[in-house]
């Protein structure tokens, strides 16, 4: 009897721990989902107050005055930066960006103007600017250029926040992307802008115009920049031996002024370029700008997420999974690809694509050419 007591009280504790334990998921649930609605409510107050701001900087912009010598406007990220740290791939891109204009026009100069702010951007004795629109749209909503700037969208990419913001944004300012030929660095992006009817192209991204480099007798190390320690026993002994970790994505600083973190990321690529033998890298801009100064590189995605913004990268070099890498399915001793017709493709785009923007006359069919071949490129 004593027993069968026991067990009857066993029993209807546990019935009632497991009801406690439900209604505490559930009451989780709901406050999760609350939070959530917070947030998206939150965000929603953010656009609001965007679209209110580009409205009233509209109608404030005078008519711009292209001038023969306008600056062209390469990015910083002073906004950007979390408990002083900084992205150098962000930086890269700017670099690359720079070297791209130069190429094409040999007596550009430049200003520095911050990536997210580029509606508040002001004359202020410049004449105005040429920006092109390389780069990870994703912080806050007041990234597009107004009036004093004339843009060139190459190398874009857009966030599916950013992107749920600018459904808003062309809702209320249609006119602003009309005439606008928008070269998008990845499927994802192309492919939104597509449905939305504007005119798009896949331009990837500039970081794939640096320089092939020299051979070196220096040229003989094993970096592993931005990959994840977790899955380095998937990776053959001898690499992980004589391999050297680095971190370009998030980097504490100590000076995070921006000349610093420019001269940090030109220190950068210039040990890529004098002492790598092999990349091994989860990071875009990374493999890109490697494979470009004519480094091996092995590419490896860790999200599903990944595989259409990375298409930048399709047709130059493979882009494994981590279930590639576990599966033994990657190629740890790859060749650099030859991109210098692609190169040369994407740099004669940007300098037709400016000189249009700007309202001279170009040649179309070779500009559409030049686009076509750029989008279908294959290393052979």
């Amino acid at each position: 009897m004593i027993n069968f007591i026991k067990e009857s009280k066993d029993k209807i504790n546990r019935f009632l721990r497991k009801k406690r334990q439900k209604r505490l998921k559930n009451r989780v649930k709901t406050l999760r989902e609350s939070f959530e609605t917070f947030k998206e409510e939150v965000k929603f107050g953010e656009m609001k107050k965007s679209l209110y701001r580009y409205e009233r900087i509209f109608e404030s912009n005078s008519t711009k005055t292209l001038e023969e010598n306008q600056p062209f406007i390469i990015f910083h990220y002073a906004s950007h930066g979390v408990y002083n740290s900084r992205n150098l791939g962000d930086y890269i891109q700017s670099i690359a960006t720079q070297k791209a204009v130069t190429q094409g026009f040999k007596n550009a100069n430049f200003k520095h103007f911050d990536r997210n702010t580029l509606s508040f951007y002001l004359q202020q004795g410049w004449g105005g600017g040429v920006v092109l629109m390389q780069g990870w749209f994703a912080q806050g909503f007041d990234f597009l250029p107004n009036a004093n700037l004339t843009s060139v969208f190459i190398g874009t990419h857009f966030t599916q926040e950013t992107q749920n913001f600018l459904k808003y944004f062309i809702a209320h300012f249609p006119h602003y992307f009309e005439n606008k030929e928008i070269g998008c660095r990845d499927a994802f992006t192309l492919e939104f802008l597509q449905n939305l009817g504007l005119k798009a192209y896949f331009s990837r991204c500039l970081t794939s115009i640096l320089p092939k480099r020299e051979p070196k007798a220096t040229q003989t190390k094993v970096f592993f920049v931005g990959f994840d320690k977790k899955l380095l026993a998937y990776v053959p002994k001898n690499l992980q031996e004589s391999g050297e970790f680095i971190e370009q994505q998030w980097v504490e600083l100590v000076d995070s002024s921006e000349e610093h973190c420019f001269k940090l990321t030109q220190d950068l690529l210039k040990r890529y370029e004098n002492e790598a033998k092999l990349i091994i890298t989860s990071a875009l801009h990374c493999a890109l700008p490697a494979t470009a100064l004519a480094i091996p590189v092995v590419f490896i995605r860790t999200s599903e997420e990944q595989k259409t913004r990375f298409s930048t990268l399709k047709g130059i070099i493979p882009i494994y999974s981590v279930e590639d890498l576990k599966q033994g399915k990657v190629d740890f001793n790859p060749k650099a690809p030859d991109i210098e017709a692609l190169k040369e493709a994407m740099l004669e785009n940007i300098r037709l694509s400016i000189l249009k923007e700007k309202g001279e006359n170009i040649d179309e069919a070779k500009l559409e050419a030049l686009r076509e071949f750029i989008a279908k490129f294959q290393v052979n």
